[in-house]
């Protein structure tokens, strides 16, 4: 039986103010023998394209929102499922960030989206659509009192390999960020979709060339974490590319 850890439906929504109630809860699954490998494909929504706008970390949390939704309801990619609306949860994420509704397309960490969902809500994509709303509109009331039905719980899980395997191997799936620059990308599109980080040649860490994506599965055998983006179909092939190493990862929150 499906349980989700993470992500709940909710009857009642009581808002909290930003700072209050911000320390995550801690969590451990029991000790166990982890799988081989793990792929959640088959239960995530269709891959979006953020275009020119830095909305990769809102896209991510998106789709493991969407994700759990399925697997609670037991509804494969070959099946409908809720589409959740990826605007509302980026404008909140911002607002958390830049302590204003004026926000701009700065993208946001994910620490400030986990607490955004935390607080308002995640709403579908019929209530506040980006056909038809700018990044820097407000969401209205209705989708707002939309967004109540779900809310997340904060936990924070070590920066390591194992610990990342044994969320995966327990289905849930890992937001990191990661260095993608034009040397990144020349790698992943010429290396048939695989970033291997031993051929980079510069391992600085520059925050503004950080991307986060969502880590959808491992090969232990293999030594690689398949890695879900947000630009879209076409940008390699299967849809998804793999990582053989771990670049960076900061503020991972899981729901």
């Amino acid at each position: 039986m499906w349980t989700p850890y993470y992500f709940e439906r909710r009857r009642y929504y009581h808002a909290q103010r930003d700072g209050a109630h911000t320390q995550e809860e801690s969590f451990s699954f029991p000790n166990q023998r982890l799988a081989p490998s793990v792929d959640l494909r088959m239960w995530m929504t269709p891959i979006t394209n953020q275009n020119n706008t830095r909305t990769c970390c809102a896209n991510a949390f998106a789709a493991i929102c969407e994700y759990l939704i399925r697997r609670t309801n037991n509804r494969p990619f070959t099946q409908t499922s809720i589409i959740l609306s990826h605007l509302f949860i980026y404008f909140n994420g911002r607002m958390k960030e830049q302590h204003t509704r004026h926000v701009r397309d700065l993208g946001v960490f994910q620490r400030s989206v986990a607490l955004g969902i935390r607080e308002y809500g995640a709403c579908e994509e019929e209530f506040w659509s980006s056909r038809w709303h700018s990044l820097r509109e407000q969401p209205h009331r209705t989708a707002y009192q939309q967004a109540r039905k779900y809310t997340a719980v904060l936990l924070r899980v070590p920066i390591t390999i194992e610990a990342i395997e044994t969320c995966l191997h327990n289905q849930i799936p890992v937001p990191i960020d990661i260095i993608m620059d034009d040397e990144t990308v020349q790698i992943i599109t010429t290396n048939n979709g695989i970033l291997d980080v031993r051929r980079l040649n510069d391992n600085t860490i520059d925050a503004r060339n950080l991307h986060t994506v969502l880590i959808v599965g491992y090969d232990r055998r293999k030594q690689y974490f398949i890695m879900r983006n947000s630009w879209g179909t076409n940008w390699v092939r299967k849809k998804s590319s793999f990582l053989r190493a771990i670049c960076l990862m900061i503020n991972n929150y899981f729901f």
